[in-house]
């Protein structure tokens, strides 16, 4: 049962996880919440124990926890962002703003977006610290997670092969309905905190499938990148707010 999670947890992150990983890919798709707290643990855990050490200095917190956001991930999610917006506003058919997407070349639109994303996730992150709500960190993460099963059971792939191809194609209900279930477990310790991050990240991302959807013709692992990437910073937004 586990295996689904071993699986998980090494798509989503450079961890070193033990185990076997499960024998239908897709059953990876039940473990993404649980994954994705993992790693916002880990990385709430880190730029909290530098808060600790410099309780005056938040901004330094928050470059940490971006910095070691990008680390756990290897950047794979903010690649998606930038390929999004180069694919997305680069072109005028779906076709070619699929080979756009595929070129590891960053393009204007791609750079800029990729400003954006992290300037915003810095002054989230910043207020966070300040307000000491840290700890519902975690719940961003695993929302943003989340949200990827709900892509992958509402929209088609639009390649005949590619990384995200399986997923999507194997994609059920079953998976959606063990995820969203998790999800809200995990936020149980946070009621009130998790139930408008959840819906935050789910609007953004399902409207980034549906953009997705009238550009390309349905969603490529860059706009699971991406729609993470977005749903996360919604929940940061959220967060920062409380």
């Amino acid at each position: 049962m586990l295996s689904g999670l071993v699986t998980a947890l090494r798509l989503l992150s450079i961890l070193p996880i033990p185990g076997r990983e499960a024998r239908n890919f897709c059953d990876g798709l039940y473990w993404y919440p649980l994954a994705g707290f993992i790693l916002g643990a880990l990385v709430t855990g880190v730029s909290w124990s530098i808060l600790l050490v410099v309780p005056q200095w938040p901004e330094l917190s928050a470059f940490v926890a971006l910095a070691c956001t990008v680390i756990v991930t290897r950047g794979l999610h903010l690649d998606g962002v930038a390929d999004c917006a180069d694919g997305f506003w680069g072109e005028h058919t779906p076709e070619r703003r699929l080979e756009i997407m595929k070129d590891s070349r960053t393009g204007a639109f791609g750079v800029i977006a990729l400003i954006l994303i992290l300037l915003a996730k810095s002054v989230f992150y910043t207020r966070i610290f300040t307000e000491e709500n840290y700890w519902l960190i975690p719940l961003a993460f695993a929302v943003s997670r989340f949200t990827l099963t709900v892509l992958a059971l509402c929209f088609r792939y639009p390649r005949k092969v590619g990384t995200a191809a399986t997923i999507v194609q194997g994609a059920h209900l079953r998976h959606l309905l063990g995820a969203t279930a998790l999800t809200l477990l995990l936020g149980i310790y946070a009621p009130l905190a998790v139930l408008p991050i959840f819906f935050v990240g789910l609007l953004i991302a399902v409207s980034l499938g549906f953009l997705a959807r009238s550009r390309i013709q349905g969603v490529t692992g860059d706009v699971f990148g991406a729609a993470c990437e977005l749903s996360e910073l919604g929940g940061l937004l959220v967060i920062a707010l409380l």
